[in-house]
Order: C-alpha cells, then sequence, then structure tokens
C-alpha cells in the first residue's frame, strides 16, 4: 500500500457500515488493476454513514475505477455492491431524521490522505512566501534577496500539515510590472504545470495595511483575471495581522473597506488571517499562528467540499496532466531506475518546453485569462495551440509556427512520435497558419 499522497479521488457509496476487515478487502480490490481498474492508493477512508473516500495516485486509474461505476466485492458474507462517483453524495430530501445543516455536515470530510493543490497569488511584498513558510511549519521558500524584493521563481512544496496533505505553489507576482513580460510567462507556466490538473484552491494574499487608491485599483486588476467558477475556489487571506487593532477580528478590517469587502463578498465570504513574525508564539486565541494555521486548512477543506471535492479546471490544464501522466509512463518504461522524483522532473521539464513555444506568442495577460478564467477560446483558435494539444512533431510543431509567422519555432526536444490523427491535425492547423499569414 502506497505511503505518498494520492490527488485523485473516488468516492464509494455501498448500503451498510464496513468492517475493519471488510474496508481492508475493499482496499485490497481497489489496488488490483485486473479486478477494479484501479491502481495505487491512499487509505479508504471514511466520510459518513456508508460513505468512503480512496485517493489514486494515477489518473488513469482514478477513470477506470469511475467508469465501471458498479462494483461487486465477494466478501465472506455475502457480495458488497457499491457505486464509485468523483464527488461527495448530496443527502437525500427524504432523509429528515436530521436536520438539513447537519445531514450536510455529515458529508464533508475529506480523508488527511488526499493532496490538497493550492496557489499562492498576490503582489509583491505581500508576503506570500513567509506565509507559505508559516504553513508549512519551516523555512522552505525563500524570497528574492535581490534589489526587487520578493518570490522571483515559482515553487512548490509538498508536506503534511495537522495530519493534512497539502501542496502550496508559491508564485513570483504575476500582476507586478517590475519584472519582464518574458519571465513571468515562464513562471505562469511552471506554476500551471505544477498544479495541473488544476488547483483546488487560489490564494489571494493581501497586507492588513491601509489602502490607496492605487492599490485598490492593483487588487481590481488582480480580480478582474478570475473568472465566476474561479472565485468559487479563491480565499483571500491577510498577513501581518499583528497590524489589526487590539480586539479587531480580520472580517471587521474588511468590513471598514467597500472595496476590500467587495473582493471578500466576491471570494464567498472566506477570508482569514496570519502575522508571520508576531504571532508565532502567542498565547492570544486569536492572535496565534498555531490557531490561525488551523483556521486556514479548514476553510481550504470547506472550499473543496463546498466544489463536491472537485479541483477547479479547465481544458489546458487538463491537457497538460495527459500530458504529464503520459511522459512519466514513457520515462518509466525507458528508464525503470529513475526514482519517482526524478521522473516527475523530467515530466515536468518535457511539457513545460513543449508548451513554451505556444507561451511565448501570446502575451502574459491572456496566459493569466487562461488560467484563471478557464480561458476556453483564448488558445484554441491558434494553429500551434491546435498542434500541441494532439501531440504533434517538433518538427510539424516547428512548421506551423513558421507558416503562421511566429517569431519562436517549437523545439526538437518534443517527442518524435505521433499518431494519424496527430499529423492530420498539424496539417489542418498549418493550413490555417498559412491563411493567417496570407490575411497578414
Amino acid at each position: 500500500m502506497m505511503e505518498a499522497t494520492g490527488q485523485y479521488l473516488v468516492y464509494l457509496t455501498c448500503d451498510s457500515v464496513l468492517s475493519d476487515e471488510n474496508k481492508k478487502k475493499l482496499q485490497t480490490y481497489l489496488l488490483i488493476r485486473r479486478k477494479s481498474g484501479g491502481g495505487e492508493c491512499g487509505t479508504l477512508t471514511a466520510v459518513a454513514e456508508s460513505y468512503y473516500c480512496v485517493a489514486f495516485k494515477e489518473q488513469k486509474d482514478q477513470q477506470q475505477v469511475l467508469r465501471r461505476r458498479k462494483h461487486t466485492v465477494e466478501l465472506s458474507d455475502g457480495p458488497l455492491v457499491f457505486t464509485a462517483t468523483d464527488s461527495l453524495p448530496t443527502p437525500s430530501s427524504s432523509q429528515k431524521s436530521e436536520p438539513a445543516e447537519q445531514n450536510i455536515k455529515s458529508t464533508t470530510s475529506l480523508p488527511n490522505v488526499f493532496t490538497r493543490r493550492i496557489v499562492v497569488l498576490g503582489k509583491t511584498g505581500a508576503g506570500k512566501s513567509s506565509l507559505a513558510n508559516t504553513l508549512l511549519g519551516e523555512n522552505v521558500c525563500k524570497p528574492d534577496d535581490s534589489a526587487v524584493s520578493g518570490t522571483s521563481q515559482c515553487q512548490a512544496e509538498s508536506r503534511t500539515v495537522n495530519g493534512r496533505s497539502i501542496k502550496l505553489i508559491d508564485t513570483p507576482g504575476f500582476f507586478d510590472t517590475i519584472r519582464s513580460e518574458e519571465v513571468m510567462k515562464e513562471e505562469i507556466m511552471k506554476c500551471m504545470i505544477e498544479t495541473a490538473p488544476g488547483p483546488h484552491v487560489f490564494m489571494i494574499v493581501l497586507k492588513v495595511d491601509k489602502y490607496t487608491k492605487q492599490e485598490i485599483e492593483i487588487i481590481n486588476k488582480l480580480t478582474e483575471y478570475f473568472s465566476d467558477e474561479a472565485l468559487k475556489f479563491t480565499i483571500v487571506l491577510f498577513t501581518h495581522g499583528d497590524q489589526l487593532l487590539e480586539g479587531t477580528t480580520i472580517e471587521q478590517f474588511v468590513s471598514e473597506s467597500p472595496d476590500l469587502n467587495e473582493l471578500v463578498k466576491k471570494c464567498g465570504n472566506r477570508c482569514n488571517v496570519i502575522d508571520n513574525k508576531y504571532w508565532k508564539y502567542s498565547l492570544d486565541r486569536y492572535r496565534s499562528n498555531k490557531v490561525q494555521v488551523n483556521e486556514i486548512l479548514n476553510t481550504i477543506d470547506k472550499i473543496i467540499e463546498e466544489n463536491g471535492g472537485k479541483h477547479y479546471s479547465q481544458e489546458v490544464l487538463e491537457t497538460m496532466s495527459r500530458e504529464l501522466e503520459e511522459e512519466q509512463q514513457r520515462l518509466k518504461q525507458e528508464s525503470p531506475n529513475l526514482s519517482t522524483a526524478e521522473v516527475e522532473k523530467k515530466a515536468k521539464a518535457v511539457v513545460q518546453e513543449k508548451w513554451s513555444h505556444y507561451v511565448f506568442r501570446v502575451s502574459k495577460e491572456v496566459l493569466l485569462k487562461t488560467f484563471l478564467s478557464g480561458g476556453k477560446n483564448l488558445m484554441t483558435d491558434d494553429p500551434l495551440f491546435l498542434a500541441i494539444k494532439v501531440g504533434v512533431t517538433g518538427a510539424m510543431a516547428a512548421a506551423v509556427a513558421r507558416r503562421a509567422g511566429s517569431a519562436g519555432g517549437a523545439g526538437a526536444s518534443v517527442k518524435e512520435e505521433d499518431s494519424a490523427e496527430g499529423r492530420a491535425a498539424a496539417e489542418g492547423a498549418v493550413v490555417a497558419g498559412e491563411k493567417s499569414a496570407a490575411i497578414k
């Protein structure tokens, strides 16, 4: 049984509460691919009466289990039939033995082994890296000490915090103008790859401070990139909590600013506070990082539960996720001696190289909107994106780029194998590119 945490959830519904022995048998069944369609997974966890949850390491194993939907496991006391779904069950309207609110609470318990993917966003100097260190309980995210302060690169770290598995992606100030557009586009792409197939939570980081008109404009600009769908997965987190007046809560602070109040309202009225410096050892029940870290984790889980256990998703992230999985499988076959960490690192590098040729064709704004707004139509009209999406060769992608008038060609490092469908799509993309170039 795997020790590492899984990412791809499956919820199981059966007619009765399982004994510990039967849970072990069901766990074994899910681990055997030829029987269940599954594979390597975390521990089977009860989330409510007759409801269970398991996290698979590979998306393809999750999908196979979901595709079969109805499963039967032979037990000593007879067959166990259960249904596999990809979201938390909704209490039936006929269940009237308990208040509705209590029923909802009973189905909102995420297993600790489930990896919560969290993207930390905000302007330079807001305290994103220090926040990440406080949440993770160690100094792993280091701000750049150069003249341009703040995080200079996207950085992903995975830890278990208060028994819960999280993957935190710290980011540079994507919404600032102090770094070159090309550098920022590269870091946005890294973030997208690290969070694929999609984050469970976006964390907008702001300071407890007096907000000038200029700073409010920056906040408004930031939120313009978020679609209504993305905001369902978003929390506003304030750093420098020691700046709060004695006895003032973060909710009271927010209520005093119409602009901040509107932002938090857009994010489902979810906001938390922390102080990376002064609240480390505080015994105060509110001004304590120990207390507030737990509150933040509870808010994160609540967001995931309110979204049915699903992550934020859109076409580009799903495509990246498939490509990462395919590349990892290829590397495992070609280099079986590589560690899991090495396989993941090499796969990310290959996928980033593959996508970087598209990234250089678009602006930072388009890329951010693609990430944070779904951007379904922002990329699909581009010939090179069509070529990348179906996995064409580096040579064909380069041809598409050249004939469409791209400044940069696609690298030859992309795998030199493609399907007939890929070639056909690429040729269609080339034709589209030629027409586009002719019009120009």
